[in-house]
Parts: C-alpha cells; sequence; structure tokens
C-alpha cells in the first residue's frame, strides 16, 4: 500500500486429491489396490483399522497397489493416503473386507433338520442359510456353523451367506437336497415283468428301475408311498435290481439291490427204485448249481440248456 508492501501469508501446500481404493476385498486378501488422480510417482499409504500397513507409489495410468499386507480380515476397514507431509490427502473412502462365503456340508438328503458348514468369518458373525429362497439364521464359532432349518425335501435349494460389520459376503454354492434312497420289493423271481417298491418321498416324485446297472424305466411314487414299473424283463435269475428317486441333482443315492430269485426246478418222474439219475428242468441260467436232495442228502449238478441231470447213488 503506498508502495509498502506487508509479509508473506503464511505458505499453504496444496493437499492432494484422495485416492480410491478398489473393491471389494475379500478376507484373506495380502494386497490392496486402488487407483489416484495424482501425479505418478505420488505416495500412497495403506490403512487397516487406521494403522498404517504399506506404502506404494502411483504408476502410469494412476493404479497402484500395496502387497505383503494382511491376511486381511472380514469387516477390517481400508483406507488410503495420497503424498506425505502437509500435502497429504484427506483419507479415502473406507473400503470393509468382505467375508469369504461360507461351505455347505453335503451331501444334504431329505429329512434333514440342519444345514452345517465352515466360513473364515470371525466367531459371532451371522450365517444366513436360505432353503428355496426363505432365510434361516445362525453363528459362526471355531469356523463352523449350524442352523436349524425345517425338515428338507428332495429337491430344495440351499445356499448360505455370512455378514461382518454389515458386510455380506457372496453366496456359497447352492447345494440341492437329495431324495433318499427308495426300496425294491423283494423277492423277485425269475421271468417277472414287474417291478414294486415303496419310497417316503413324496407322491409324484420320479422312480428309475435299473437292472443290472442299466435303466430299464421309470414310474413316480403313489399316495401312500409306492410304486410299480411294468413291462420290464422278463428278469433273469441272478439280476440285480435297485431303484433311485428323484431326477438331476436331486437323485437319491441307489437303493440295496434285490437279486432276482430262481424259480423252483421240477424233477423228471416218475422215479422208480434202482433210478441212479435225477433229472429236471430249470430256467436259470447255464452253469447254476442245481442241488437234489435224497432224503436230505445233497447231491449236486448244474443247468445246461435248461435241463439237469444228478447223479445220485441208487434209489
Amino acid at each position: 500500500v503506498s508502495g509498502q508492501t506487508s509479509d508473506t501469508s503464511t505458505t499453504v501446500t496444496v493437499d492432494f486429491d484422495p485416492p480410491a481404493v478398489t473393491g471389494p476385498i475379500y478376507g484373506g486378501a495380502t494386497s490392496v489396490s486402488g487407483t489416484s488422480a495424482s501425479p505418478v510417482g505420488t505416495t500412497i499409504t495403506v490403512y487397516v483399522d487406521g494403522v498404517s500397513v504399506g506404502t506404494t507409489t502411483v504408476q502410469a495410468g494412476g493404479d497402484w497397489t500395496v502387497t505383503g499386507v494382511g491376511p486381511l480380515v472380514a469387516g477390517e476397514s481400508i483406507t488410503a493416503t495420497a503424498g506425505t507431509g502437509d500435502a497429504m490427502s484427506a483419507a479415502s473412502a473406507a473400503v470393509i473386507v468382505t467375508p469369504n462365503a461360507p461351505t455347505i456340508n453335503g451331501p444334504l438328503t431329505e429329512g434333514d433338520t440342519a444345514v452345517t458348514g465352515t466360513s473364515t468369518a470371525p466367531d459371532g458373525s451371522t450365517v444366513t442359510v436360505y432353503v428355496d429362497g426363505v432365510p434361516y439364521t445362525g453363528t459362526v464359532t471355531g469356523g463352523t456353523y449350524s442352523v436349524p432349518v425345517p425338515a428338507l425335501d428332495g429337491g430344495d435349494e440351499v445356499y448360505a451367506t455370512v455378514t461382518v460389520s454389515g458386510q455380506t459376503s457372496d453366496t456359497s454354492t447352492t447345494v440341492t437336497v437329495d431324495f433318499d434312497p427308495p426300496t425294491v420289493n423283494g423277492p423277485i423271481y425269475a421271468g417277472a415283468t414287474s417291478v414294486p417298491g415303496t419310497s417316503t418321498s413324496p407322491a409324484g416324485t420320479t422312480i428309475t428301475v435299473y437292472v443290472g446297472g442299466v435303466a430299464v424305466g421309470t414310474t413316480t411314487v403313489q399316495a401312500g408311498g409306492t410304486w410299480t414299473i411294468t413291462g420290464v424283463g422278463p428278469l433273469t435269475a441272478g439280476d440285480s435290481v435297485t431303484a433311485t428317486a428323484g431326477t438331476g441333482d436331486a437323485i437319491s443315492a441307489i437303493s440295496a439291490a434285490v437279486i432276482v430269485t430262481p424259480n423252483a426246478p421240477t424233477v423228471n418222474g416218475p422215479l422208480t427204485e434202482g433210478d441212479t439219475v435225477v433229472t429236471g428242468a430249470s430256467d436259470a441260467p447255464d452253469g447254476s448249481t442245481v442241488t437234489v436232495y435224497v432224503d436230505g442228502v445233497p447231491y449236486t449238478g448244474i443247468v445246461t440248456g435248461g435241463a439237469y441231470s444228478v447223479p445220485v447213488p441208487s434209489l
């Protein structure tokens, strides 16, 4: 003023703009990445719950990454600053570490009343299990969880999430509830052309019947839990007959096998005193053993071409 110049003002250093931390960041991560509008070479400092854990610099294109942190834990708050000293930026917006998706112990079978699994989330974290979209909750304890649910039905789709500090994980892999194996009714005799059985699965559930491991037809469970498949065979003695309930991912384990029973052989008669051979017919496969009893004493032979001939002491 009037030729007189004041002293200089206090110097103000221009702050860098806050960087951005790239999310989501999942539990177990050992690096933090982000972007910055600040010049290449600007120092970036990363903080976990307000504590500095490492620095790096802005690269060409504005990217930056700090390695060797953590492993980070679900629920931790990750922030970053750009610059140092008086020019240091304000803290970035926080990214909360997201828990990893829990796992579900499988298989699940109809009638189960609890869903169990594992989670890396801290003890006390909320696990939400969804059964066909309906939520049921429990908590993580020691890396595991057990969530009570209504009795599961075959075909139900079950998945889970875990929530920590308001951050919810991705969904787990979906597990489809298996049907219980049906029961094949026995005995089944050679020549049969139908197979009956029972099932605890709901009416309308698909039953598939197998002979020697090969599917031979399907039917459905009727009211009362019974089922019958027709138009098979004729079945042969020694065939193994099994069944499953359900289809696709929900198909049950294979039922216990029922082995087709041979029909009783016939004995050619009459037999007369002095005969030393007993002959007859059998629909059992060639090579099957025929046992002839004479007053309770056994003598054996084999089936060949539907017939047998068994030597015996003079009758």
